[in-house]
Order: structure tokens, then C-alpha cells, then sequence
């Protein structure tokens, strides 16, 4: 944060929207963006995991720098209940596009957690990627389509807090013009 409270991302990502400034990335690069934040999230999961069990992931080439070593399932339940005799509350769980893919483990382990200090977890099939991929990028549309569907999708009001494992998903849920962005905590 900028101790004069200038919100130099708000300013980035307005001038984004506007110029167009980002237009420089690859096809690949757009489909691979569009993949992970789009419907076939989880074919990416599949896909990624296919690879790195053929071992291409241990060949020398650029893509591999970008992927972790071992990636897990990412198929969740809905809910999960506390491990606890009794429950301290009801917590939603945002999965967001790149950590459901990329990091499957962080997510189970945070379920865990979460259980076994008392919290029953939901995770909404519903909910999609936050938006900030898109909003960096300047598809400040894109954006508001999934800062809608998420808002549909947690507000809740059995709902506690939304938890997240990725802190750049849940500075953006927290930047959501929306009841849902003061329930927001990072774990």
C-alpha cells in the first residue's frame, strides 16, 4: 500500500482498459490465459498433470520454468464437514483459475486445516476466476463478468468469511464493489 494512498493499481489498470497496452502477448499465451480462467479449467488440470506423468516436464524447454514440479487432482467436493465435535462456523473456500491447476495441494491442505480447527468449508461449483488476469490485462469486461458471477455466487449470509490461498485473488475479491469483499480473508 502506498503510504500517500495512491491507488497505483486502480491507475494502471484503468490506463490498461483504456490503451489497449497489453495487446503484445502471444496466441499461445491468450489460449493458455483463456483456458485457465475460462470453462476448460479443469481439462487444464488434466492436461498438466498428463504431461508432467509423460515426463516432458523434466526436458529442458521454456514452459517448463513456468510449472510446478507435481500437480494434483483438482476435483473438489462441495462441502466439507468440520472434524470437530462441534462446528465454529461456515466458511466458503475461492479456489480461483491458476491455483485449482497449479496448486490442488495448497487448496486440500487448506480444507484440511480449516476442518480440523472447527470450520465447516464450502466450495462453491458455481464460483470462477476472480478476474485479475483479466483486469491487469486491460478486459476490464471480462472482469465485471466475473466480479458478478462471484458476487452471485458468495453472498451468502450463512457464510463467515471467504477464504483464499492465493493473495492476488483475494486482494482483487477484496476490491470487488460488493457486499462479498469485507468477508475476504487470505489464509
Amino acid at each position: 500500500m502506498c503510504p500517500a494512498h495512491v491507488p497505483y493499481s486502480q491507475l494502471i489498470n484503468e490506463f490498461r482498459a483504456q490503451t489497449d497496452c497489453i495487446s503484445n502477448i502471444s496466441s499461445v499465451e491468450n489460449v493458455f490465459l483463456n483456458t485457465l480462467t475460462g470453462k476448460y479449467n479443469s481439462f487444464l488440470n488434466k492436461a498438466i498433470r498428463l504431461y508432467q506423468g509423460l515426463g516432458i516436464n523434466k526436458l529442458p524447454i521454456d514452459v517448463n520454468k513456468y510449472l510446478p514440479d507435481s500437480t494434483s487432482a483438482s476435483n473438489f467436493k462441495e462441502t466439507y464437514a468440520t472434524t470437530r465435535s462441534s462446528s465454529r462456523g461456515r466458511v466458503a473456500l475461492f479456489t480461483g483459475c491458476a491455483s485449482s491447476v497449479l496448486d490442488a495441494a495448497t487448496i486440500k491442505d487448506a480444507i484440511y486445516l480449516l476442518q480440523h480447527i472447527g470450520y465447516d468449508v464450502t466450495v462453491p461449483k458455481s464460483q470462477v476466476c476472480c478476474g485479475a488476469i483479466d483486469l491487469h490485462a486491460g478486459k476490464k469486461t471480462k472482469y465485471k463478468k466475473f466480479a458478478s458471477k462471484n458476487t452471485r455466487t458468495f453472498n451468502d449470509d450463512s457464510i463467515d468469511a471467504i477464504i483464499t490461498v492465493a493473495s492476488g485473488c483475494g486482494s482483487t475479491l477484496s476490491d470487488y464493489d460488493s457486499d462479498i469483499a469485507d468477508k475476504v480473508v487470505d489464509i
